[in-house]
């Protein structure tokens, strides 16, 4: 999930390697932390001397009963 939106803002032709290592250390019920993850990640990406043309955020949206739900 956290790969998927920040692979297109590299620079083309960037070839080198980059992981992006991030661990949930708690978690509720209620609220999703992929978008936290995300948010996260890119934040790390943007404060690195790594081209990227960031920052972004993620958030999760689903449908539940046709309605869309945030």
């Amino acid at each position: 999930m956290i790969d998927r939106p920040l692979r297109p803002l590299f620079p083309e032709g960037w070839t080198r390697e980059i992981q992006v290592i991030v661990s949930v250390i708690s978690k509720d019920e209620i609220h999703p932390a992929e978008p936290l993850a995300i948010t996260a990640a890119s934040a790390a990406l943007h404060l690195s001397r790594i081209p990227f043309g960031g920052p972004l955020a993620g958030v999760r949206v689903g449908r539940v009963d046709g309605k869309i739900d945030l």
